[in-house]
């Protein structure tokens, strides 16, 4: 009896574990007008964040350190434990491969004002989630994920 309770627990904690292969989304889209990143999976919409972008927002990105981010389809190449921002994904544009654009967390130092900097375009062109949404974002998505970013 014991073992059947043992084994119903663990199977109902995998089950609910964000990173359980059926929670998994299997394209990103980015719109930055709204500045909201969107999961999906198998055409439905899972989860959406608050996210922050340069200060150009508008446009596509033309060269480094212009403020922008890139526009356009994009696969998720890498994740990364970053020295500068809570946890970083790196993408590459279909298009072309000298193109990336990264998904990464806040400062640490900056984790107390989270919900003030996420309302706020700070990054050099990257798109930033707070910290929380980085941890389900990262769970959420694994390499080859399409990423969309969008106008």
């Amino acid at each position: 009896m014991n073992r059947i309770l043992v084994v119903t627990f663990a199977l109902m904690l995998l089950l609910a574990s964000p990173a359980h292969a059926s929670s998994r989304a299997d394209e990103v889209r980015v719109d930055k007008s709204e500045r909201m990143l969107l999961l999906y999976r198998q055409g439905d919409l899972i989860k959406s964040y608050r996210i922050s972008l340069g200060p150009v927002p508008v446009g596509d990105k033309i060269r480094d350190e212009d403020g922008r981010t890139p526009e356009g389809r994009f696969r998720i190449d890498a994740k990364d434990l970053s020295d500068k921002y809570y946890k970083a994904i790196r993408a590459t544009a279909l298009a072309s491969p000298d193109s990336i654009v990264v998904i990464h967390g806040q400062r640490p130092a900056l984790t107390p004002v989270s919900a003030i900097v996420k309302m706020l375009d700070w990054t050099d062109g990257s798109i930033a989630l707070s910290n929380r949404d980085m941890d389900e974002f990262w769970e959420a998505i694994g390499p080859g994920t399409e990423l969309w970013i969008e106008p």
